[in-house]
């Protein structure tokens, strides 16, 4: 049984996120089927945030990682989203294209994972489980 989306104001959102909820704003857009501009989904370990569209995630959590979209946003109401939805937790900054990557395949490629041990953010209970994506990407 999936988890039903919450509709709430974009300033109302950042709780849901930081638990990682599913949500969706009042906004209007036609690429989402409830027609909201801001919206998170889970599939798996994975939980993203979007503004507008697949295209543009602005963060994303694997397995209590973060991952936050680096790239400038391309409008004032995807900047407003952005920090209305802002976990303020420490995160990995990656590329539009690296985070939509990441949001399609519900994992992390090993580079992520690389850049996430260099920042020291991969818990200890997540070691094993980063270590089979990184061998089985070399394989």
């Amino acid at each position: 049984m999936s988890e039903k989306s919450t509709r709430l104001a974009g300033q109302d959102c950042r709780s849901f996120v930081k638990e990682l909820k599913l949500f969706h704003n009042s906004g209007f857009n036609t690429r989402h089927p409830k027609g909201s501009t801001l919206w998170s989904e889970k599939r798996g370990d994975t939980y993203v945030v979007y503004s507008y569209g697949n295209h543009w995630p602005l963060f994303i959590n694997w397995n209590g990682i973060w991952f936050a979209n680096k790239d400038k946003s391309p409008s004032q109401t995807t900047t407003r989203h952005t920090s209305q939805t802002n976990p303020y937790v420490p995160a990995v900054p990656l590329s539009s294209m690296e985070m939509c990557r990441m949001a399609s395949y519900s994992k992390p490629e090993p580079e992520m994972l690389v850049k996430a041990a260099a920042l020291k953010l991969i818990p200890d209970h997540l070691i094993p489980k980063v270590v089979s994506i990184r061998v089985g990407a070399a394989a």
